[in-house]
């Protein structure tokens, strides 16, 4: 018998949809997904002319989460992304939102991801064009991951950077002490970046507050994260 991802979405998400509260967009999702290649997403008939194969054709849902759409553009994307990669040593660099910020992040989804892509590329931008650091100008390829390894909500930025950068002399220059930068840099640079922006959002009435939390609740939230160490890898 083979497990596919249709099956257990036919099989049981009527029912967790029940018993959880689940946004519109993973609906969506969810009903692409069972419905992918089935009678309910249509189709068209192909039979050979000379009458040796006939069969109904089913369309396919293309939603960027069903398994089975998705797999090809995905192998076109990691080629285009392998082929732009430059010969030289490259770093991996993991930023994590704090998991106090999560309530806002479903709330403001769309502005949280690009405050989190910013403050990552001014971070690492900022540190990299330092000469006590690299003094040049990186490559960087920036995936966000919405989701850890139990499928839990957990927003991460994947960053893959060039192990040196071009002067501005236009000379490549490489990192020379075995190590992109110092993690606790990082983590205090990253840290006053994103929270600056939500400090800024949250003043200048950007920011939608989730229900029953007070502006004042949501400073509160921002002075606790600001004293602690963030997680960067």
């Amino acid at each position: 018998m083979t497990v596919t991802l249709q099956g257990i979405f036919t099989d049981h998400f009527a029912s967790y949809a029940q018993r959880h509260r689940i946004p519109l967009r993973t609906h969506r999702a969810a009903q692409a997904i069972m419905q992918c290649r089935t009678a309910a997403m249509g189709g068209h008939y192909q039979q050979c002319p000379e009458g040796h194969l006939q069969r109904v054709q089913y369309h396919s849902c293309r939603h960027r989460s069903c398994p089975c759409c998705s797999a090809l553009p995905k192998a076109r994307w990691v080629d285009a992304q392998q082929a732009r990669l430059l010969a030289c040593d490259h770093y991996h660099v993991v930023f994590t939102l704090p998991h106090e910020l999560l309530e806002l992040w479903a709330w403001n989804r769309a502005w949280c991801v690009d405050a989190l892509f910013q403050a990552v590329r001014d971070t690492l931008m900022t540190l990299l064009a330092d000469t006590r650091h690299l003094g040049a100008l990186p490559g960087i390829v920036m995936a966000l991951h919405t989701w850890g390894r139990t499928l839990s909500r957990h927003p991460h930025l994947h960053c893959l950077v060039t192990g040196g950068g071009l002067t501005e002399g236009g000379d490549w220059r490489g990192v020379q002490r075995g190590y992109l930068l110092p993690v606790r840099v990082v983590k205090s640079l990253y840290k006053g970046k994103l929270l600056a922006l939500f400090w800024g959002a949250l003043q200048d009435g950007s920011l939608v507050l989730p229900t029953g939390q007070s502006h004042e609740t949501v400073e509160h939230v921002f002075k606790a994260i600001g004293k602690k160490v963030w997680n960067v890898r």
